[in-house]
């Protein structure tokens, strides 16, 4: 059998393309003991999430109090501190709910930094 070197930039490449992370063409990926427990995948699934999230929404949450495009309503509603406050919260966590139940492998992001803190490893073996 041979051994095949494998870096982040090929991971990236599958994830993205295939968007599945338990089978794919150099091999299939185990999962790592150290993260078997369900609090461990679950904290890396909203650690992930959470970054992409946060890299999605932040630059669009400035712009809603002082958007002219948007209808005065949807405006004034955003106007009210708290709901501007907690409304980058809720799409954030209508994010972790939808990973979630879909699977997170379906996000390159999550599944790239699960990788990338070992919850993942690779066999690498030739089939």
């Amino acid at each position: 059998m041979k051994k095949q070197k494998i870096n982040a930039s090929r991971v990236l490449n599958e994830v993205t393309t295939k968007m599945l992370i338990t089978e794919s063409k150099i091999g299939k990926w185990k999962q790592n003991k150290v993260f078997k427990t369900k609090q461990a995948k679950v904290l890396t699934e909203l650690v992930g999430t959470f970054i992409l999230t946060f890299l999605i929404i932040s630059p669009s949450t400035f712009a809603f109090s002082s958007n002219p495009n948007l209808p005065s309503w949807f405006r004034t509603i955003f106007q009210i501190p708290l709901l501007s406050t907690l409304w980058p919260a809720l799409v954030i966590g209508l994010a972790i709910i939808l990973f979630y139940k879909i699977s997170c492998n379906l996000n390159p992001a999550v599944t790239v930094f699960e990788w990338k803190i070992g919850i993942y490893t690779k066999e690498f073996t030739l089939i």
